[in-house]
């Protein structure tokens, strides 16, 4: 009796995934993922990342890059298959490009530039962005709308070109917004209802369709559209409009 209880004991403690099995992975410290994830490291290292591929703890480190600007660092995530962002390092910059991101957690101060272009996104439900970050793209995605939870309220550049925008109407920008790029969204035809931030300075909607921007008031800080073509407005925006366009033929001559 006493060797086959030895017997059962053993037994269970070689079985893969037993009693003695880890409850966190390694590298990145978290519960063992449904999905593949972006993670802080559990060392608490600011210059990597770790992608942990599946529940059984496949883990892979990203080592931080130095960025476009001095003294700041970027973790270069893309190509690699992403469904969830669970942490990251106190890095400035995030490039999350081709991967399939359907949850994004807001975590710590640091991060001023996230790019989540080609995800597939097609609305940022369950995306929550830091309030640090200042420059957002979300470049050839499919997103049709969003909400007014979905931007960050210190957010100055937002990038949504190439994506499947109907309508400006139900987006609520940040009130910080400077500069607005929706190029390529040709299902895009009129600006009927859309609300600019009062500190909205530039935008760019090449390669659209608009035709008609009427109910719109544009913020006296614009100081450029560029290529809003074919549109039918009342006179009071065609006049504001061809002032814009004044304004950037007469700054092109004096800089040439």
């Amino acid at each position: 009796m006493w060797r086959r209880h030895w017997a059962l004991i053993t037994a269970i403690s070689v079985l893969p995934g037993g009693l003695h099995a880890a409850t966190t992975c390694p590298d990145s410290g978290i519960a063992p993922p449904a999905e593949v994830t972006l993670a802080a490291a559990a060392s608490g290292a600011d210059d990597v990342a770790v992608l942990v591929k599946n529940s059984d703890c496949d883990e892979v480190t990203i080592d931080a890059i130095d960025s476009d600007t001095p003294g700041e660092t970027r973790i270069n995530a893309s190509y690699v298959d992403i469904e969830v962002v669970e942490s990251y390092p106190a890095v400035e910059s995030l490039w999350l490009w081709n991967n399939k991101i359907k949850t994004f957690k807001a975590v710590g101060t640091s991060v001023i530039e996230i790019d989540i272009t080609s995800n597939q996104l097609t609305s940022l439900d369950g995306l929550e962005f830091p309030s640090s970050c200042l420059e957002l793209t979300l470049d050839l995605n499919k997103l049709t709308s969003t909400k007014a939870s979905n931007f960050p309220g210190s957010l100055q550049k937002l990038y949504l070109r190439k994506n499947s925008i109907e309508s400006l109407a139900k987006f609520r920008f940040s009130s910080k917004l400077q500069q607005l790029y929706i190029n390529g969204n040709q299902q895009l035809t009129t600006l009927e209802g859309a609300v600019f931030p009062d500190s909205l300075q530039y935008m760019e909607c090449s390669d659209c369709r608009i035709t008609e921007i009427v109910g719109v008031t544009f913020p006296s800080s614009l100081t450029k559209i560029h290529h809003i073509c074919q549109f039918v407005s009342s006179q009071q925006q065609h006049r504001f409009l061809w002032q814009l366009e004044f304004q950037r033929k007469l700054y092109d001559r004096l800089r040439h």
